[in-house]
């Protein structure tokens, strides 16, 4: 028996040592070994996320608890995607620059400065939502009757916190993933499922949806204690004030469009909901369902890509190898669409059959599934543009460049609307689905016409710098 134990453990070190010899050779198989390490592990963190979304359907189906637990999160979570999300495509390329001048010192205090500018902005945005949270909800959910926007109300005032909370998780998982810290910053996200499905078991027959609101807070607190003591084991400090040296001016200018290009699309699932909300009861728990299987998707996938990719984009610009670049995105561009395109041929069949199993029981009817699956199949065609795109934007990102992603934004936030408007009255709200994919579609087009343009300007400077004679 020992020696099975020994023998087998023996053949797990060969293993991970070829594996870590094989990763080391080029810096596309670092990618790829970076993104398989997140993509597992957010695999199984965003299956407690679907464990919660069941508990939930079960105990609510697409009620009114649903409808209002979905917009009243629905401004703290945009504003966490908005604030934090928009953080590491300024900050890495920077933060990556100062410590390949080794300069440890500037990268402290870039780290420190960023830190307490992020924290005191996520709080200035806190009170204003306090403030203003009832006014923008009414306009939010202008179709709901008074119990339920109060019922919205009340439960945003208690996910509120997690603007707070989980904005300072993302700002603190930013500067881990940049000294590849991959595997905490990917499974901390299921304590928050963990914590809602728990809220929910516990005290769901007596606080009904607001357990899972009181659960959901409870979760994002312990990610945050985790992922804030992993940051000081860095040697980094969490909150010291650096300075506004040159390093932190730049990364607030690219902070500043990478901001507005967020807030842009961003916008358009607020715009999404808003105007799923009109189109009768039930309408925006519909889409919300019918876009649970391709959330799960493209956030185990787009985590995993724009997380491993980021990094190896800004050595890669930082070097000027523009050679490397360009062949990074023509071999990971035929791996995108060589996995999804079968994937979504096989999930829009099954797309019935997926619905119903995973969601059709208790207040959970037929009559649901059908919609929520009409709502899922024009979701699902968005996958292959959608991580197209991601890894274009973290290519423009790396390039410090990011103004050029709020045209982009500008545009898909004009045809998304015009897309709702024409498409919902075709195809209901599955109709807005629709017009989501084809928001992702133009916009992987555009970003890519215009990365083509860059690299090809930076080839050809170079090889201009390279034939001049030397002084």
């Amino acid at each position: 028996m020992n020696s099975t134990r020994i023998g087998f453990a023996g053949m797990l070190m060969s293993a991970h040592a070829r594996w870590k010899t094989w990763r080391r050779k080029t810096v596309n198989r670092r990618i790829f070994a970076a993104a398989v390490v997140v993509a597992v592990l957010t695999l199984i963190a965003k299956f407690s996320s679907v464990v919660k979304d069941l508990v939930v359907a079960h105990q609510f189906g697409i009620g009114d608890a649903v409808d209002a637990y979905l917009i009243a999160y629905m401004l703290p979570s945009f504003m966490i995607n908005l604030i934090s999300g928009s953080f590491s495509p300024a900050f890495m390329p920077a933060y990556l620059r100062l410590r390949k001048r080794d300069d440890g010192a500037a990268a402290q205090r870039l780290v420190s400065s960023m830190m307490m500018i992020g924290a005191g902005f996520l709080l200035l945005v806190s009170v204003v939502l306090v403030v203003t949270g009832h006014g923008l909800l009414s306009l939010l959910a202008a179709d709901f009757s008074q119990e339920k926007l109060a019922l919205t109300h009340s439960l945003f005032l208690m996910l509120l916190p997690a603007l707070v909370v989980n904005g300072s998780s993302a700002i603190a998982a930013s500067v881990l993933n940049a000294h590849e810290r991959f595997s905490i910053t990917a499974t901390t996200p299921i304590l928050s499922s963990l914590c809602g499905i728990a809220g929910l078991l516990l005290a769901g027959q007596a606080w009904g949806i607001h357990a899972l609101a009181a659960g959901t807070v409870a979760g994002l607190v312990a990610e945050m204690a985790i992922l804030l003591t992993r940051f000081r084991g860095l040697g980094l400090h969490v909150f010291r004030w650096g300075g506004m040296g040159a390093e932190v001016r730049e990364v607030l200018r690219q902070y500043g469009a990478t901001l507005s290009g967020a807030l842009l699309m961003g916008s358009t699932v607020l715009v999404d909901q808003t105007m799923a909300t009109a189109l009768g009861p039930g309408s925006v728990a519909a889409l919300a369902y019918g876009n649970k299987v391709v959330v799960l998707v493209l956030g185990v996938s787009s985590v995993a890509l724009s997380t491993a990719i980021l990094p190896h984009f800004s050595w890669m610009v930082v070097e000027r190898d523009w050679r490397a670049i360009r062949h990074t995105l023509r071999i990971y561009r035929r791996l995108i669409l060589t996995v999804t395109l079968p994937m979504i041929v096989l999930l829009v069949w099954w797309s019935d059959e997926l619905v119903r199993m995973l969601f059709e029981r208790g207040a959970f009817g037929e009559a649901d599934a059908r919609l929520v699956s009409d709502v899922q199949v024009f979701f699902l065609l968005q996958i292959p543009f959608y991580l197209l795109g991601i890894m274009g934007v973290r290519l423009v990102s790396a390039l410090s460049l990011n103004r050029a992603l709020v045209m982009v934004a500008l545009v898909n936030f004009i045809v998304n609307i015009i897309g709702n408007l024409v498409l919902s009255k075709l195809f209901g709200v599955a109709g807005i689905a629709l017009s989501t994919s084809l928001v992702y579609f133009l916009s992987f087009s555009l970003i890519y016409w215009y990365l083509n343009r860059v690299i090809t300007r930076g080839m050809a400077a170079d090889s201009r710098a390279q034939s001049r004679p030397a002084p």
